[in-house]
This record gives structure tokens, sequence and C-alpha cells, in this order.
């Protein structure tokens, strides 16, 4: 069946039951349908309506979430003060 089969590495029937073969090669597709497909993947991924609100009342509900969250935000309006300094004394 091919050097994975000969070598041992798996049986000849593996190929139909556990080995997941895309539908999609580089060389066969044109360029345009494969950046289509990772922007609809992303677009399925941003739009997991329920898992964010998940996360949001997880974020709401922990007092450690809650402490992150702050941290970061007020470590990036840190970050954004010190760009509006560094332009100021160039």
């Amino acid at each position: 069946m091919g050097e994975l089969s000969d070598g041992g590495y798996i049986k000849d029937d593996d190929w139909e039951r556990q080995i997941l073969v895309p539908d999609v090669y580089p060389d066969c597709v044109p360029k345009e349908k494969i950046l289509k497909m990772i922007k609809e993947g992303y677009k399925q991924f941003l739009n997991r309506v329920s898992f964010f609100g998940e996360q949001i009342l997880k974020t709401v509900t922990s007092s450690f979430r809650m402490r992150v969250l702050l941290m970061n935000i007020h470590n990036e309006n840190l970050k954004n003060v010190n760009k509006f300094y560094e332009k100021i004394y160039e």
C-alpha cells in the first residue's frame, strides 16, 4: 500500500478507518480557494457566540479571571502612554 504500511507503521486497512486525508492539495487547488477556506474557518471560529458568552460569564463570576483582565487592560494602557511619551520626546 505504501511506505508506511511496508515499514509496518500502519496496517493496510488503517487508511479507511483512522487516517484523515485532506481533500485539498495545494498543487491542485487554486490559491484563492485555499484562502477562501481559511477565511471561512476564521469566520466560523469567531462566530461561536455561545462559547464567548460562556467565557464572559466565567470572567465576570471569577475573581481571578477579573484580576487578569483588569491587569491586561492596565498594562495595555501603560504601553499606549509610553508610546505617546516616546513620540513627544523623540
